[in-house]
């Protein structure tokens, strides 16, 4: 994967597209297979994923301005297809403040939280800036779409997993394969807890393993795809 200089100061260490990740969303991608990524930022994961995919797409949501300008950029460089829509997405449609730190190399602990952020939580000083961002759901895009085939959705969004998980439950009716980021004290600035996560997921009939602070989810055996 080529590395613009803009993309690296929102992702220095390039840790968003480490191998082991990679691997396994590769591995559970066909070609020309679409994926979904909430919470792209610099499109480190997903770039690398259709990279290793033949024909692969990917539908990105990253409402960070910042952030979504670099991926506009690294996805140019590598030449994949990703179709970007600068919104959060939540439990329902909306208008929200995204609140992140001014330092770059922090910048992907943006949220929309009413509460504390993360850093503010560990008594730390960070500087913040906050944008006005719309907000929508999965299955208000998915059903808008045409309601496609997607492969695998991979969610990193700073706490409100928990919100985009109840906001696309259609469109998790369909999906086999799901990678999420499981992080205790992001998911409290918004009021809810890792069993709340697990909760939803097995309540969309996925089974989880998990690996450092993510879930590689998959749909327990004897699943279909609705038709």
């Amino acid at each position: 994967m080529i590395w613009i200089e803009e993309a690296l100061r929102y992702c220095p260490n390039k840790l968003a597209g480490n191998p082991p990740n990679v691997e396994w969303m590769v591995s559970k991608m066909t070609p020309s297979g679409l994926l979904v990524d909430v919470g792209a930022n610099v499109g480190a994961l997903c770039i690398a994923t259709l990279l290793g995919v033949e024909d692969a797409r990917c539908v990105a949501f990253e409402p960070q301005t910042r952030v979504a300008d670099a991926l506009v950029e690294m996805a140019e460089v590598n030449q994949v297809d990703i179709e970007l829509h600068r919104l959060a997405v939540s439990s329902s449609q909306g208008d929200a403040v995204l609140k992140y730190p001014v330092d770059p190399s922090i910048a992907g602990w943006a949220s929309i939280a009413d509460r504390p952020n993360f850093y503010e939580a560990l008594n730390k000083k960070v500087e913040s800036q906050t944008e006005s961002v719309k907000v929508t759901t999965l299955d208000t895009w998915w059903n808008e779409a045409g309601r496609p085939d997607v492969q695998l959705v991979k969610v990193d969004t700073q706490g409100t997993e928990v919100d985009i998980l109840e906001g696309g439950a259609e469109l998790f009716q369909t999906v086999p394969f799901l990678f999420i980021e499981i992080h205790g004290p992001t998911l409290a600035e918004h009021g809810r807890t890792t069993d709340d996560l697990l909760d939803e997921l097995e309540a969309l009939d996925y089974d989880w393993e998990k690996f450092r602070i993510n879930l590689k989810c998959e749909k327990r055996d004897g699943w279909t795809r609705p038709s």
